[in-house]
């Protein structure tokens, strides 16, 4: 697969522009925002603030059982939230009845070194709210990538202990090498040096402590973002920590999120692996 330093700029850009590869994602959008609306006149929702910023809030959708999915959603760190991610719920209850959707801050208003403390303190936040619950945890797109520096050695990392909390974590299309994408046209919002490309990355920091982890990407996303996902199977794979690679057929980047919220679906079917 192509090293990302042999692209053109015009071709790294296209990398990480998932319009490239679906040139009508509006329309997804579009409808996982009013799937979100639907979700949140059928179900249940509190509102909780975790911390002292406005945007610093979750949407717990509470359950029967004794396991909460902890759950970070996508749109490249600048775009979506927790309200149009509520879309994703009827699929994550099938395995967790617990639901929380984290809301947070976004690009550019939000520098991502702030932006990845406020996923580490909602999470928390959540542990500490119900401590007696297991805990699920997963991302799509800059999701994963938030999701997966939880896992790291790093201060914006959750300790051994509350990685013990976690059963397990998916992964799903994200980046997880920063520098790549701090060369690409995304660093026009994102402002990152090479110093924090580099400590945002969670390759080569990942806990020894971390749970059984699912990564996974769309047989149709982008070549950038399937290095990506396999980039993180070797990393994790090479320290002997639990990882499955799944590569989902005829599924392209949007498509692996409309699979979250399949209760169904060969995705969310995965997480009884987990239990």
């Amino acid at each position: 697969m192509k090293d990302w330093r042999n692209y053109s700029q015009v071709e790294l850009d296209s990398q990480y522009d998932q319009r490239t590869a679906v040139p009508n994602a509006s329309e997804y959008i579009d409808r996982w925002s009013k799937v979100g609306e639907q979700v949140k006149k059928s179900y249940v929702c509190e509102i909780h603030q975790y911390g002292s910023e406005h945007c610093e809030l979750l949407d717990f959708y509470p359950g029967d059982t004794d396991t909460i999915h902890v759950h970070i959603h996508g749109g490249a760190w600048r775009a979506l939230s927790k309200d149009v991610a509520a879309c994703v719920v009827p699929g994550l209850r099938g395995h967790a009845d617990g639901v929380a959707v984290l809301g947070f801050g976004l690009a550019p208003a939000y520098h991502l070194s702030v932006i990845v403390l406020q996923i580490q303190r909602a999470v928390r936040y959540v542990m500490e709210t119900w401590p007696l619950h297991r805990i699920i945890l997963s991302g799509h797109s800059s999701g994963a990538h938030l999701a997966s520096n939880l896992l790291t050695e790093t201060k914006h990392g959750l300790t051994a202990d509350e990685l013990k909390r976690i059963t397990g974590v998916l992964l799903a299309s994200g980046p997880y090498d920063l520098r790549p994408v701090r060369a690409s046209s995304r660093n026009v919002y994102l402002s990152l040096t090479q110093e924090q490309a580099e400590h945002f990355t969670p390759l080569k920091k990942m806990s020894p402590y971390c749970p059984p982890i699912l990564v996974c990407v769309g047989d149709q996303d982008l070549q950038e973002f399937k290095r990506q996902g396999r980039a993180m199977v070797s990393d994790l794979a090479a320290v002997n920590l639990s990882v499955v690679w799944t590569e989902f057929a005829m599924t392209n980047h949007f498509e692996v999120y409309d699979l979250f919220g399949a209760p169904h679906s060969l995705l969310t079917r995965s997480f009884s692996n987990f239990e």
